[in-house]
Parts: structure tokens; C-alpha cells; sequence
């Protein structure tokens, strides 16, 4: 789920970004406020509940509640102070049972029950005896009373079976094998045959009746006239049989001609969902792009436009010809936070400057940065030139003593790395500062803190080269197959946070270092690989 952090203390956001780039990625993603589903904020600083609650009255989204004693806040799970990665994670599992609970069930729709056919309440004129009613196949409670003038529907029983004449099975030859056939084969005798089995003479019956079924009204036709009346049988428990005088042939009276119904049709059955089918196999994403060059982490593409710009790579003479890829740092707010911070490092003392919207408060022995107006008015000095540079002056420690309960109280307190980077990024926006030569190899003197800093493309991989051998930035591209605009940006960054550097004595002594530093069984493979 999309996360953001509501202005954490710098302990606290160091941890939580550390988090979510290890233990914590497949939980939780880093993202704006405008983009976040879950907000995470400290309940003990004034400036985060504020912050958190700002956020909620504007998103309406839940949140995590840091805090080092158990408090109750709406839309918000406690999570004790200090953080561990099991607590995060059981508060996320928290919030997406919460959300899954939710979300209303679907209701499955009732089966239409199957149409039961209507007995028709119809005058119709008697049936013979001969017409047994069968019940119905496809009801199974017995039948309602017949109305009055109705075709009386005799209760469900079962159909009698008439019995047929059982004809005597013919005698079996008699046995020729075993040592009984031997011995009668020898003296010429065969065994008696045994008896047949009485057979019982036929029983005339009536020819069999026709079955009536009942379903949609149909008129029966009139049965044919019999010669005799015979008398209707109520139930149809036992078939009537017809007494004649002995060794005379019986003529069965003929049966009626009754019209048989079709049979009714069974009720629609309920529809039968399709079966699914499987979704194909995802196929991996090619490594490298249409123009060539390696795609970088999605993790890695927010806000891609934003801080690397849009523009195409271009040749090195268009490059140190074209005004438009160039930018001066001095004009703007970036490279006056940089001079302070700088200031505020090699005295060990804050210092502060005077702006359009108000006073900045750089203290670089804290990294932070305080700032007596809203974070919308931080935002329009970063994408605005200043028309007058302002002079950076530095506080005495008592001043700034004196000033610092007030200044964390009203003013918006935010790190101060954090400040330079993101700054750099946007005034930037792929584009070079005056006076840098991009052919020029340039090395890194230390890491950037990534897990707290906004990760631009293939920062780790071009971290990695320029800290091992260093590179000029045309050739960065080119080695990596990456696009310029990604190394512009990250050397824009990492140049505000005074990183950079084009002496590469520095690298080459703590390489010189390492290699004399190797062990035994190091300097031993090192000899048999020779």
C-alpha cells in the first residue's frame, strides 16, 4: 500500500525509510501525500499530529500512530514507540483487514424455481377403468383434491406390473465329463433326466391400459364404445381381470383410444458460470527500452518527469552550446541553502537568511531546516528565480538557543539533506549547471543516505561508478545505457549536498589502501590466479 510520512522526526524517518527499502517494500510503498493511502505520523511532536491531521480532513485515509504509550485517534492504529519491523507489519495487516471487511459482500441471486404445471380444473368426461392415472414425475407431494367437474387424479402409487406366463427352461443335457460320464460311457447307461418343474397354465388378463399424464389442460377424446360396461375402479392398487369359462379363448374388449399429453418440460436450471480462463503467463518486461537504454526500478519512476525533465539525449557539442540545458544555481534558492549549509558546517554554528516569503533557519550540526512560512510557499521559491539574493548570516549559539523553542513550535521543521536534494532535483529538471564541463570525469566522496533521500534512475548503479573510478557525465551514459537526464539529475543532487568532486586522489588512495589491507588467503588467490 502507497505510504507517506507526515514530518517524523529525523531518527524516526531514517528508520522507516530503511524499512521500506528492505524488510518493508512488499508492504509498504513511499509516495506523495496526494497519491498515499496510509499515512504514518508521530503523536508525540505537535508538528506531525498537525500534519496528520491536515492530511485526514483532506485524503479521509487511515493512519499509523507512533507513539510511546497507547493512544485511541480516529481512523489511525497505535504502534508503540520504539518502532520495530513486526509491529509495522502487523499494522498493515491491520489495515487491509479492516479494508477487505469493509467492502460489501456480492449476493448471490436465487436459483428461479422450476415452473410447476397447472392442473387444469376443466370438465372432461369419465375415464375407464382400463386408464390407470400415473403420478407425475416431476411432483413430489401427492396430488391436491379435484375440484368439483374436475378429472379425478388418483394419489401417487406405485404402477402395478401385470404378471406374464413363466414358460419351463428346457432340460439340461446331462453332464458327459468327470469320472461319472467315464463309467456311463463305459457301460453304455445315462442318467435319468430329471423332472421338469410344474408350470403354472397362463392367466388371461386384460390387454394393458394406456397411462394418462397429467399436464397442460388438454381435451381427452371420447373413448371408443366397449361392448360391456365396465365398472371404474377407484384406486389402481390391483388391475381389474375378466372371468371367462374354461378352454375359451378371452376377447379382450378394445382399448380406448386416449390422448396422450407430451410430458411437461422440466423449469430452466440456474445458468452455470463459464469457466474462467487462465490468465497467461506474465512475460517478463525487456531490460532496455525502445532507444536502447536500461529501464530503470518502478520504485524509481516517481515523479520521473518532475526531477529529470523530458528531454531527449543530445550530442556533446549541444550540450555545451544550447542555453536552454543550462541553469545558474546562484539565481536560484538551491544554491543559497547550499552556501548556508556549507557556512553552517565548517563553523558548527546555524545560520539563517532572509526570503520573500519569510526567515530560513539552516542548522547544519541538527540537519535541519526551519522555515517560518508553509511548505506551498517553499514550493513556489524552489520553481522561481530570486530577483535578489539574499546574505546568509550566522546565529551565536545563545541566539539560536533563545530562538529554537519558538522556531519548533511555528515554524515548518524539515530535514535539512532532505531540503537540498529535492530542490536541486526540481530547479534542475534535467538540465546542466553554468560551467560544467560534461566531459570531464567527475567522482563522489561518499554515498547519498537513499534510503532517506527520493531515489532518482539507476542512483545506486551511478553511485557505484563514480565511487569506484569516477566518470565524466556523456560517459556515464554512455557505460551504463542509461539516458542523460538521469545522470544530470543525480549529479545535481549529490552536487547540492556538496558530494561532488573532479579530484580523484581521494579514490585512488582508498583504493591504494584496500589493496594493501588484503589478507592471507586474499594475497594467496590472488598469486595462483597470476
Amino acid at each position: 500500500m502507497k505510504v507517506v510520512l507526515l514530518s517524523l522526526p529525523p531518527r524516526t524517518q531514517a528508520v522507516l525509510d530503511f524499512f521500506f527499502s528492505s524488510t518493508g517494500r512488499s508492504s509498504f510503498a513511499p509516495s506523495g501525500e496526494e497519491a498515499a493511502e496510509v499515512a504514518i505520523f508521530d503523536f508525540d511532536t505537535l508538528e506531525s499530529r498537525q500534519h496528520w491531521d491536515a492530511w485526514h480532513a483532506r485524503r479521509g485515509g487511515p493512519g499509523i500512530a507512533l507513539s510511546t504509550q497507547s493512544q485511541d485517534v480516529a481512523s489511525a492504529i497505535w504502534v508503540q514507540k520504539p518502532v520495530t519491523p513486526a509491529a509495522l507489519l502487523a499494522a498493515a495487516a491491520e489495515l487491509r483487514t479492516r479494508r477487505w471487511n469493509s467492502a460489501p459482500a456480492a449476493v448471490e441471486p436465487a436459483p428461479a424455481p422450476a415452473p410447476v404445471a397447472p392442473v387444469a380444473a376443466t370438465a372432461t368426461p369419465p375415464v375407464p377403468a382400463s386408464v390407470v392415472a400415473e403420478p407425475s414425475m416431476w411432483t413430489e407431494s401427492p396430488a391436491p383434491a379435484p375440484a368439483l367437474d374436475s378429472r379425478p387424479v388418483a394419489p401417487p402409487v406405485a404402477r402395478p406390473v401385470a404378471a406374464r406366463p413363466v414358460s419351463a427352461p428346457p432340460p439340461a443335457p446331462p453332464a458327459s465329463g468327470g469320472l461319472g460320464g467315464l463309467i456311463r460311457r463305459f457301460f453304455g447307461k445315462t442318467a435319468p433326466a430329471p423332472a421338469p418343474a410344474p408350470v403354472a397354465p397362463p392367466m388371461p388378463v386384460s390387454a394393458p391400459a394406456p397411462v394418462a399424464v397429467v399436464a397442460a389442460p388438454v381435451p381427452a377424446p371420447v373413448p371408443a364404445p366397449a361392448p360391456a360396461p365396465v365398472p371404474s375402479v377407484a384406486a389402481p392398487a390391483v388391475k381389474p381381470v375378466v372371468k371367462t369359462a374354461p378352454g375359451a379363448v378371452p376377447n379382450p374388449a378394445p382399448a380406448p383410444k386416449v390422448g396422450v399429453a407430451p410430458a411437461p418440460l422440466p423449469g430452466p436450471a440456474a445458468p452455470v458460470p463459464a469457466p474462467v480462463p487462465e490468465a497467461p503467463p506474465a512475460v517478463a518486461a525487456p531490460v532496455h527500452d525502445a532507444h536502447g537504454h536500461r529501464r530503470p526500478r518502478p520504485e524509481e519512476l516517481i515523479d520521473e518527469a518532475r526531477y529529470c525533465g523530458t528531454r531527449a539525449d543530445v550530442a556533446e557539442s549541444a550540450q555545451l552550446a544550447d542555453a536552454s540545458l543550462r541553469y545558474d544555481p546562484a539565481q536560484h534558492l538551491v544554491g543559497v541553502l547550499k552556501d548556508a549549509y556549507l557556512v553552517s558546517c565548517k563553523w558548527q554554528v546555524p545560520t539563517h537568511l532572509d526570503s520573500p516569503a519569510g526567515r530560513i533557519t539552516v542548522d547544519g550540526t541538527t540537519n535541519l531546516i526551519y522555515c517560518e512560512f508553509t511548505a506551498e510557499q517553499l514550493a513556489g521559491l524552489v520553481n522561481q528565480p530570486l530577483d535578489k539574493r539574499p546574505k546568509t548570516r550566522a546565529f551565536s549559539r545563545q541566539e539560536f538557543a533563545d530562538l529554537q523553542g519558538t522556531l519548533e513550535q511555528k515554524a515548518l521543521v524539515q530535514r535539512l539533506d532532505h531540503v537540498l536534494w529535492q530542490t536541486a532535483l526540481e530547479t534542475s529538471a534535467g538540465r546542466l549547471p553554468v560551467g560544467v564541463d560534461p566531459v570531464a570525469p567527475v567522482y563522489l566522496k561518499q554515498w547519498p543516505n537513499l534510503t532517506r533521500l527520493h531515489r532518482t534512475p539507476h542512483a545506486l548503479r551511478i553511485a557505484a561508478l563514480w565511487t569506484t573510478k569516477g566518470a565524466g557525465l556523456l560517459e556515464t551514459a554512455q557505460t551504463l545505457k542509461i539516458a542523460q537526464r538521469h545522470v544530470i539529475a543525480f549529479y545535481n543532487a549529490a552536487l547540492a549536498l556538496d558530494l561532488i568532486t573532479e579530484d580523484g586522489a581521494q579514490v585512488r588512495r582508498a583504493q591504494r589502501k584496500t589493496k594493501n589491507n588484503r589478507g592471507l588467503l586474499t594475497r594467496l588467490f590472488g598469486w595462483l590466479n597470476k
